[in-house]
Parts: C-alpha cells; sequence; structure tokens
C-alpha cells in the first residue's frame, strides 16, 4: 500500500511539474506614438485619416491626367496649414506642401470636375470628383 502512496506522489509531482515551468515574460514594450508624419499623399489616401506629429511636413500630390484642373487643395484648420515657400505663392492645383502646425485636426480638401466643358450654349454635367484626407495632429 505504501508503495502505492508513493508512486501516487511521484506521479503528482511529474504532472505537476510538467506544467509549472513558466517561461520568462519580455520586459514590456516601450510605447511610442504610433503617428507618422505622411510624407507624400496621393489619391490612394482619398477618404482617410491620417496622423501627423506637430512640426511634420508633407506634400499631397493629385493627378494631373487631363481630366479637369484640380482646386487648390487647402485646410479647413490651421492645425495643418499651407506651407509657405519664401518669395512663393501657394502651389495650388495638382501639389501644395503642408506642416502640421499645432495638436488638432484638419481636413484636407480639392475637387475638380467631371465632365468637359460645354460648347458654348451646351449643356454640361456639373458633377465634381472631390478629394479628402483628414489629418489629426499630436
Amino acid at each position: 500500500m505504501r508503495a502505492a502512496f508513493v508512486v501516487l506522489v511521484m506521479a503528482a509531482i511529474l504532472v505537476a511539474g510538467c506544467g509549472s515551468r513558466v517561461p520568462p515574460t519580455a520586459p514590456p514594450a516601450q510605447t511610442t506614438s504610433a503617428c507618422q508624419a505622411p510624407g507624400r499623399l496621393t489619391m490612394a489616401d482619398n477618404g482617410h485619416s491620417v496622423c501627423a506629429t506637430v512640426g511634420a511636413k508633407f506634400t499631397v500630390e493629385l493627378p494631373d491626367d487631363g481630366k479637369g484642373h484640380w482646386s487648390a487643395i487647402v485646410s479647413d484648420s490651421d492645425a495643418v496649414d499651407t506651407l509657405l515657400l519664401t518669395g512663393s505663392p501657394p502651389i495650388s492645383g495638382t501639389q501644395a506642401d503642408f506642416m502640421a502646425r499645432h495638436k488638432g485636426t484638419a481636413k484636407l480638401t480639392a475637387s475638380r470636375p467631371v465632365c468637359p466643358s460645354a460648347p458654348p450654349g451646351g449643356m454640361t454635367c456639373k458633377s465634381l470628383q472631390g478629394f479628402t484626407v483628414t489629418v489629426t495632429v499630436s
């Protein structure tokens, strides 16, 4: 009987020991801001949200594909502002450079006509293609 008890105790110790080793844990990862300056925004970013840190500079480039001229790319907030080059007016239409000035959110927008211009006395559709990107500055 005592031998059976010893066997049971040994089996219990072995079973408990097999699953009791806890692998060492890695130290917690340093939390860093996942926000990366976009660098360049294109039509592929249309309708998306991006983030930028204060001071980040980036360019918006819209296609110059002969389908119509884009309006100036504008920001609805001073959190993201057009970057003026010394002595140059801001570039409008297909490209503009921006800078994240302070924390906040801004929508960058532009539009262009979808239909060609109507001949004199003709009709046109008045439809517009839009571009919008929301930039959150952190």
